[in-house]
């Protein structure tokens, strides 16, 4: 949308010299839509040889972001939620939760935002 307005002060004790006037662009969008998926499995990426690990809770909830029509298009199987282990030995670990989304979908939040993982050596 483009108008041509005129261009004031918001102090009424000022005044310009001469009307002044300006052409405005508006570009109007579609608001974005949001949507979350529930119960996604927690993936254990990274975890070294020799261990075994388990994620606390191992579900989560992901909110997404995006134009209505590509969320409309994302499936559960399409949004990869995972916790990053390498690195890590035996024990407890509070981890942050992080998603491969398709470019259609932008992550908001998870919740919970952390899970627990214990790691144990195999014997």
């Amino acid at each position: 949308m483009t108008d041509t307005v005129t261009v004031g002060l918001i102090d009424p004790t000022l005044r310009l010299g001469s009307t002044r006037s300006a052409k405005v662009t508006v570009q109007v969008l579609r608001a974005p839509a949001e949507r979350t998926l529930r119960d996604l499995p927690v993936h254990l990426r990274g975890l070294a040889p020799g261990l075994s690990a388990q994620a606390v809770p191992s579900v989560v909830s992901v909110g997404l972001r995006g134009i209505r029509e590509g969320l409309n298009r994302v499936e559960a199987d399409d949004v990869v939620v995972y916790v990053d282990l390498t690195g890590l030995g035996s024990g407890q670990y509070p981890l942050t939760v992080r998603a491969d989304a398709p470019y259609e979908a932008g992550v908001t939040h998870f919740e919970p935002a952390t899970v627990q993982v214990r790691i144990a050596s195999v014997k």
